[in-house]
């Protein structure tokens, strides 16, 4: 089940407002940004879903709800069938960088991404 939601003012250990202000960004740049939470039954997982107008391919970016063991950000590429997690800029950057790793995630064939960011799986 999915819901749509308020981003959360802070999330722990990371910049105040830097998701929200990279949805702006994104909107701005014509991008669908809306947070969503997926109710998986055990824990709830906050996520910002980037998306063209046609939702595929899409781009989740993770939003830690707890305690981050990651100093940097992550998100889910999601093209049809096919999703890969790829860890991102650190969890300081500033939005404009954050904006930017999601949109590479939406516009750049995998190879791309390779030579800047982290495929985790």
């Amino acid at each position: 089940m999915v819901h749509t939601i308020p981003l959360p003012r802070r999330t722990h250990g990371l910049p105040v407002d830097t998701p929200s202000a990279a949805a702006e960004q994104l909107r701005r740049r014509g991008w669908t940004a809306a947070p969503v939470e997926y109710d998986a039954g055990v824990d709830l997982d906050l996520r910002l879903r980037v998306a063209p107008a046609t939702e595929i391919p899409a781009v989740e970016l993770l939003l830690p709800v707890r305690a981050c063991t990651t100093p940097r950000w992550q998100a889910v590429r999601v093209c049809s069938a096919d999703r890969a997690v790829w860890s991102g800029p650190p969890g300081t950057c500033r939005p404009e960088e954050l904006a930017e790793f999601l949109e590479s995630l939406l516009l750049r064939p995998e190879e791309d991404l390779a030579a800047r960011y982290q495929r985790l799986g």
